[in-house]
């Protein structure tokens, strides 16, 4: 169990750090999208947002990967998820979201948003498109979640501490599997069965779906783009993107809209 009866949380402390850790890649291999567009808002990364707190759960002593503990650490950073989503927090119909809208959704495991039951359950929400369109990538990429867990709770019995690997700043609400996946599909790839061995998993069974999904890269990042039009004659951007919603940007140039 990922939390004991008694508030041990420590096998779900190491899920978050190796969920953490694993993130840029698993979004590399499942490519999830919402809307049309090349990066789902409404999977945004934890570590991208809240890397301090990430920090503060990967430092907790074995004694203290409690479940109160990890709420009271979730509810110190409270006040920046209101403000990354834009939320306000005297809006009920708003506070709903906060912790919700993450890669892994804690909200429903930990009680840090009372709009949610803390009904003992995680969310992967970086495949939840995936079930109708293509029942078999949904299934492999069930499976890897699932071993995630598994290796999460063989840490703890086992009493071992996953240790977060450091992460490089990017451009804010960008994708982190743009920035810290290698580039070149054939090494993304690699990489990936790498982390699918890394759980137990056998590479293999995955190759179709990381040559369906590991491809380059067609899309410029916003900042990619931003700096495209800003290299234009008179190019501005006259539709700024706001870093948690926009799903497009509207640019003038030289006479062209």
């Amino acid at each position: 169990r990922l939390v004991t009866p008694e508030g041990d949380a420590r096998a779900l402390a190491n899920l978050i750090v190796l969920h953490e850790n694993m993130e840029p890649l698993l979004r590399r291999m499942f490519r999830p999208v919402r809307g049309g567009g090349h990066a789902n808002r409404f999977a945004r990364s934890l570590s991208g947002d809240h890397p301090e707190l990430v920090k503060e759960i990967a430092a907790l002593p074995q004694d203290q990967r409690t479940r109160a503990k990890l709420t009271e650490i979730f509810k110190r950073y409270e006040a920046r998820e209101f403000a990354v989503h834009g939320l306000d927090p005297s809006d009920p119909t708003q506070t709903p979201k906060a912790w919700k809208y993450r890669s892994m959704n804690l909200a429903k495991m930990l009680p840090i948003n009372d709009a949610h039951t803390a009904s003992g359950a995680v969310e992967f929400r970086m495949f939840d498109l995936e079930m109708l369109e293509n029942p078999t990538n949904h299934r492999l990429e069930a499976e890897v979640y699932r071993a995630l867990v598994k290796k999460a709770e063989q840490m703890a019995r086992e009493g071992q501490v996953a240790q977060l690997k450091p992460r490089p700043a990017i451009p804010v609400g960008e994708d982190p599997a743009v920035h810290l996946t290698p580039d070149s599909p054939r090494e993304a790839q690699a990489a990936a069965r790498e982390l699918l061995e890394s759980l137990g998993l056998d590479p293999q069974r995955f190759q179709p779906l990381l040559q369906e999904r590991i491809q380059p890269r067609r899309l410029p990042t916003e900042s990619e783009f931003r700096g495209l039009v800003d290299a234009l004659p008179r190019g501005r951007v006259v539709k700024p993107g706001q870093p948690d919603a926009p799903l497009h940007l509207r640019v003038r140039a030289g006479g062209l809209r």
